[in-house]
């Protein structure tokens, strides 16, 4: 066949800096920086965003595209029962371009780890969504303590209902290394420990 020498063949370049906030116990928002400009000064159209839980062996499938927005917009909002989760959440962005080009993905993951009846998932690296259910109305205090055993900040949250809550924490402040979540519940302890590296 004939070359064609007017098509595109160069794919765009992977997004930068996604990253998650999970407001709620049934959202979770990706946010990026656009892809940045190739050789060819061809940039992305399209991001197409895929979700799957556990495994990142067939991440990539068109069952999996959650969707597929314009390539001014940089965050998308995930509705589903997060708290039902007990494995690791899987997205992926794809960048295509004019020529249906595509990136490599880029992928984050976010992991829902139950401990002692707590959730504590670290979306971000400056924010920490902590779960848990109540089966009364209770009295929650939440706290950060480091290695030494100083507690860097607390919430205190009075009297919550019965149920699953979710609060986020804002961990911006707080320099690399390694930290517990403690949650305060009717008096009694759960730790959590998590390790910020930015």
């Amino acid at each position: 066949p004939p070359t064609m020498p007017w098509k595109d063949t160069i794919p765009p370049n992977q997004l930068q800096s996604i990253s998650a906030y999970i407001p709620s116990l049934n959202e979770i928002v990706l946010s990026w920086c656009p892809s940045k400009q190739v050789i060819d000064e061809d940039t992305a159209r399209y991001y197409i965003i895929f979700r799957n839980f556990g495994h990142s062996n067939d991440l990539i499938q068109s069952k999996n595209i959650r969707s597929i927005v314009p390539s001014y917009t940089t965050s998308f909002g995930d509705n589903f029962e997060i708290a039902s989760i007990e494995s690791i959440i899987l997205y992926a962005i794809v960048s295509m371009d004019r020529g249906n080009n595509l990136s490599q993905p880029s992928v984050l993951s976010i992991p829902m780890n139950w401990v002692n009846g707590l959730l504590v998932a670290e979306s971000t690296s400056n924010y920490i969504s902590v779960y848990y259910e109540l089966g009364k109305t209770s009295s929650v205090i939440i706290s950060i303590r480091d290695t030494a055993n100083s507690i860097r900040q607390t919430d205190v949250l009075n009297e919550k209902h019965r149920g699953k809550h979710v609060h986020v924490l804002n961990i911006s402040q707080l320099e690399n290394g390694s930290y517990d979540v403690l949650v305060k519940i009717d008096g009694q302890d759960i730790a959590y420990p998590f390790y910020i590296n930015r």
